[in-house]
Formats: C-alpha cells, structure tokens, sequence
C-alpha cells in the first residue's frame, strides 16, 4: 500500500529539512561517514543527526524518523535510534495511566533519553534465559535490579555506553523468593544534573567489532541470496 499524497508531501518536507541542518543535502557530495572518521567523530556525527531528527518530529508533530534515520538505515544507527523505536512505544503499551501520564511527556519532549535493555551476555534473545534480577524489597518498597553474574551483563542496548539517561530493563520479577517470571521495569541510569552513571550502575561500550560482525554477516546473507 502505498502513502497519501500527504503523507508523501509531509515525508518529503522532513527529509528536505533535516538534510538542510545537516548540510547534507548537496547530492554532489558523499556524506562525511564515507570517509575515514574515527570512534569518536562517528558517534559525535550520530549524536548530532540523531537530535536533529528527534527536534524536527517534535516540532513538526511527525513520526517520519522514528523508525529510520535521515538517510533511511537502522534506528539504532544513531544514539536515539531505541528510544523512538523500544522505549516509547513500550512506554505506550506496557504503561499503566499513571506511568503514561508521567513518562510520556519526559520521553515525548527529550527530556530522558531511553533504551531497551533486554540482550544479555549469555540470553542473546532467548528471554527466558534472562538472568538479571528485580527483587521487591518489602521494607524500602522498591524493587532492586541486579545482573549479578558476568554473563547477566545487559549487552547491545543501543545508546547506553553514552547517550541514554534511562532505559527499560528486562528482568526477572522476584517476590518474596517466588520468581514471576520476565517484566519491565524503568530504570534510571544517568544524573540528569550532569549525566554521570547513578550509584551502582556500570556502563561501557561494546566497540566497534560488533558492527563488523553484523557488517559481515549482511554480506554472507547476501551471498547466499545470490547463489
């Protein structure tokens, strides 16, 4: 099915825009990705074009860019790539009134910047393998969330190691010893005084030998299609 006119016209409008911020809109010129940037400048690059996008979808009421990014690749290409594409919609769908009520409106403005937390070391996407722990502590009436083996390490949650101030977590629900199985929960991971890492939370990055492999693997998919 193919979109409206309008929805063609208002696409086209974002597009037009972003590019014109990010001086990218000169087809004579490859964008400055192609070229030799370190660690650093790609992710200073994602950053800059990651905002770029979110501020135009809030100020124009669209959600062209919550699925892609400007140049039409992987939400998670850029540091907010999960927050448009996990945090908010699990936000909506998971939410009670309340929590809606509350989170929306952070997450909506770019106020919090979210992700999804739920890859693990050793569960990959086998959820029920999970083994990171949120257990209900009765005298403080509040859950306390654990990865407490190595391989319970949350790992490959886009833009954690740098830009996310909160993120929902996967975890097993544990009352009273009983385990309730997988829910989520918000958690908060960064000051938003001046964005350090909260008391008890460790982050990092994965590298880029991640990207490789997946960069990799795209090419032998490929291949085997053609043969």
């Amino acid at each position: 099915m193919f979109p409206s006119d309008d929805i063609l016209e208002q696409r086209n409008a974002a597009f037009a825009r972003v590019e014109q911020r990010l001086s990218t809109n000169d087809p004579s010129k490859l964008p400055c990705s192609y070229g030799s940037l370190n660690r650093e400048e790609i992710f200073l690059e994602g950053l800059k074009a990651g905002r770029v996008t979110l501020e135009d979808g809030m100020e124009y009421r669209h959600d062209v860019f919550h699925q892609n990014t400007e140049r039409c690749t992987l939400g998670n290409s850029n540091p907010f790539g999960l927050h448009t594409i996990m945090f908010i919609p699990t936000l909506k769908l998971q939410g009670n009134a309340e929590q809606k009520a509350y989170w929306l409106p952070l997450a909506e403005s770019g106020q919090i910047i979210g992700a999804y937390a739920q890859t693990e070391l050793a569960a990959g996407s086998f959820v029920r393998g999970i083994q990171t722990t949120a257990t209900f502590d009765e005298k403080t009436d509040e859950f306390v969330i654990h990865s407490p083996t190595l391989t319970s390490t949350k790992f490959w949650p886009g833009g954690i190691g740098y830009s996310c101030s909160h993120a929902i977590v996967m975890a097993r629900l544990i009352i009273k010893d009983v385990d309730y199985g997988i829910h989520p929960f918000i958690v908060q991971l960064r000051s938003l005084e001046d964005y350090a890492p909260m008391s008890g939370i460790e982050l990092g990055d994965i590298g880029y030998g991640i990207f490789q492999y997946y960069r990799r693997y795209a090419y032998t998919i490929q291949a085997k299609n053609v043969l």
